[in-house]
């Protein structure tokens, strides 16, 4: 191989970014989602301990939050697992919404 075959092999094995970047992303976004459900849950036991109620509606946005990861992931990567998941999720999140807006 000469020096421009390597360089355009280069070029279209990075082109969505190097292996680092993709990586610092994904450990960032893995991140955020433990945060994100760290805070669902204190929100979830504050609302239910402290305020004493049923706490759907923190459950609800949970639950989208579950579903929405799940499809993408399914959507990016192809996992059927991912699918039932969240179909699962979705199911989860209108029962969720049904019982906000029944019991409040």
């Amino acid at each position: 191989m000469d020096k421009e075959e390597i360089l355009a092999k280069s070029r279209e094995e990075n082109r969505n970014g190097d292996e680092r970047d993709r990586e610092i992303a994904n450990q960032a976004a893995m991140y955020g989602f433990i945060g994100m459900s760290a805070a669902y849950v204190v929100m979830l036991l504050l609302e239910v301990f402290l305020k004493g109620r049923a706490g759907f509606g923190y459950i609800f946005l949970f639950s989208v939050f579950l579903a929405s990861n799940g499809f993408s992931r399914y959507k990016l990567g192809g996992s059927k697992v991912m699918l039932l998941g969240s179909v699962c999720w979705t199911a989860c999140a209108v029962v969720w919404l049904i019982l906000y807006l029944w019991k409040g």
